[in-house]
C-alpha cells in the first residue's frame, strides 16, 4: 500500500543501494512533504534538505485555487472539465495536463508554454497512487511540526515558488515549529 512512510522508506533503500551514507533529500510540492517525512524517519542519513513550493502548514488550499481561477479563462476552465474523469487521446492528455498544470507557473506569459513542455513528456501519471496517498490523508499542523521537529539536518532550504528562498537555521526551524508565525512571520529575524 502507497503511504509516507513506505515512499520514504524507498528513498532510503535507494540510498543503500547506492551506497550513499548521506544524501541531501529534494522535494517539490508533494515531493517537499515527502523529503521531510524522509528527513525525520532517517536523519541519520540526511545531509540536508530542500524543500521547494511544499504544501506547508496551514491552510495553502484556499489561496491556491483562488489563484488558479483568476489564472484560468472560463474557456480553459470548461475545457478541463470536458476532459476530466474520460478517456482521452494522446492529443487530449498533453491538453488535460498542460490545462491541470498551467496556473502553477509564476511567469504567467510562458506558463502555457512550460506546462505544455512538460505535459509533452511521454511518461504515465499515477492516479492510482495519488488516489491511495490522498486517501491517507494529510498530516495536521501539529502532526507536521512534530516531525519537523525531530529533524536533525543543520541545512534546510525553503524555496517558495515567488523565487524567495531562505536557508533555514536550527533556531528558525524551532521557531516555526513552535508557533513563530510561519517561515516568513515573526522569526524572520531569527
Amino acid at each position: 500500500m502507497q503511504s509516507m512512510e513506505r515512499s520514504a522508506q524507498d528513498i532510503d533503500e535507494l540510498r543503500a543501494h547506492f551506497g550513499h551514507e548521506r544524501i541531501v533529500v529534494l522535494g517539490h510540492s508533494f515531493g517537499a512533504s515527502l523529503a521531510m517525512t524522509y528527513a525525520a524517519s532517517y536523519g541519520d542519513h540526511v545531509a540536508g534538505v530542500v524543500y521547494l513550493d511544499g504544501v506547508g502548514v496551514g491552510d495553502w488550499r484556499t489561496a491556491y485555487h483562488e489563484e488558479r481561477a483568476r489564472r484560468i479563462t472560463p474557456h480553459q476552465d470548461a475545457r478541463l472539465e470536458d476532459l476530466t474523469g474520460r478517456p482521452r487521446t494522446r492529443a487530449e492528455e498533453i491538453e488535460f495536463r498542460a490545462l491541470s498544470w498551467f496556473t502553477d507557473h509564476a511567469d504567467r506569459e510562458r506558463a502555457m508554454e512550460w506546462a505544455y513542455a512538460s505535459a509533452s513528456v511521454d511518461l504515465p501519471i499515477n492516479f492510482a497512487a495519488n488516489r491511495a496517498l490522498g486517501a491517507v490523508g494529510r498530516a495536521s499542523d501539529e502532526e507536521l511540526k512534530a516531525s519537523a521537529a525531530t529533524i536533525r539536518s543543520r541545512q534546510i532550504l525553503i524555496l517558495r515558488s515567488t523565487l524567495k528562498f531562505e536557508l533555514i537555521s536550527e533556531r528558525r526551524l524551532s521557531c516555526w515549529i513552535h508557533g513563530g508565525g510561519g517561515l516568513w512571520g515573526r522569526c524572520r529575524s531569527a
